[in-house]
């Protein structure tokens, strides 16, 4: 809409200020797809210069910019949909606080492995990962293999060597399709473990295991 109005509306700022925002978005765009799979988020990288190439369409200083700047008005409110958001938000706090409580439990001798879940839960439960790999996704999905420069099957077999006392798992295991890990992370909650509880956080079907005496 932005670049619409551009040449249907006149220039906002000068051209080679244009010309800057837009490389610097063909930069921002080509710095999305560089990494072999995308993320949602990954289009933060996008949003300044999106915003700064539709300043036309929503420049107050003519009469057209007010019909953009209230249509994007209009768009954000609905898009939002911000009551949703707020109720969507305090369940998920709501899901984490009695999932840290469940850990805090298992008393001071506590161990944490999440091979999936929210990696915030080893700082809110007191439990050291004792590992620079923290992150869930790096071990578990099939497309960050090699992004560590380590087997994910080795990493994996670290963690589960310590025993650790809770581990934290999807409840759909279909989402680890193709996984080079899973099928032994799984294999071992079956072996050893039982399910202490289920929650949902932010959208994501979570199971926590706890090893049997």
């Amino acid at each position: 809409a932005g670049v619409w109005a551009w040449f249907r509306l006149g220039q906002t700022y000068p051209r080679r200020a244009s010309l800057l925002v837009a490389v610097m978005a063909l930069g921002a765009l080509a710095s999305i797809y560089f990494p072999s799979n995308v993320l949602a988020y990954y289009y933060a990288f996008l949003a300044p210069f999106a915003v700064l190439l539709a300043v036309p369409f929503y420049d107050l200083r003519q009469r057209a910019g007010w019909f953009g700047a209230g249509l994007l008005a209009a768009a954000l409110v609905v898009i939002g949909n911000f009551p949703a958001a707020i109720a969507g938000g305090r369940a998920d706090e709501a899901q984490f606080h009695t999932l840290v409580e469940r850990i805090k439990a298992g008393g001071p001798g506590r161990s944490l492995y999440v091979f999936s879940g929210p990696t915030a839960t080893y700082t809110a439960t007191g439990t050291n990962p004792q590992t620079k790999y923290p992150f869930p996704f790096h071990s578990a999905e099939y497309f960050e293999q090699g992004s560590l420069g380590r087997p994910q099957e080795e990493i994996v077999a670290e963690f589960l060597a310590r025993k650790p006392m809770f581990v934290l798992t999807r409840s759909d295991t279909s989402l680890y399709y193709g996984s080079y890990t899973a099928p032994t992370v799984l294999a071992e909650m079956r072996a050893h473990y039982r399910e202490a509880g289920r929650y949902l956080i932010l959208g994501d079907g979570l199971i926590l295991w706890q090893r049997r005496p």
